[in-house]
C-alpha cells in the first residue's frame, strides 16, 4: 500500500496511524507500528523487505514508535512458525 501505483491508499494508510496515534496519546496511550512480515521466504529472500522501510521512514517522520519484526524472524523456516501445516497464522515461536 505505498508506492507511486497505490499513492492514494498509502496516503490514506499513513492518515490513519497518525489519526490512531493521536487518539491513542488523547487518552495517555502508547501507539506502536509493529511490522509483521508475511511467513514466507524467511529462509532464503524475503521478498517483501524492500516494503519495510518505507514504512519505518514514515514512523520516524511522523514521530510514531515502529517495531520491524523481519530481523527477529529472518533466518527461520517458515513452516516452523505455523500454527498448523493447514493454518498459516503465526504459532507461539513467531
Amino acid at each position: 500500500m505505498y508506492g507511486e501505483a497505490h499513492a492514494d491508499g498509502w496516503r490514506e494508510t499513513r492518515d490513519a496511524i497518525a489519526r490512531m496515534d493521536r487518539e491513542t496519546r488523547a487518552r495517555g496511550g502508547r501507539f506502536v507500528v509493529a511490522l509483521w512480515p508475511l511467513l514466507v521466504g524467511l529462509d532464503g529472500r524475503y521478498p517483501f523487505s524492500e516494503q519495510h522501510a518505507p514504512i519505518g521512514a514514515f514512523g520516524a517522520q511522523a514521530g510514531i514508535e515502529f517495531v520491524d519484526l523481519l530481523p527477529a524472524l529472518q533466518g527461520r523456516r517458515p513452516a516452523d512458525l505455523f500454527v498448523h501445516t493447514v493454518d498459516m497464522h503465526p504459532n507461539e515461536v513467531a
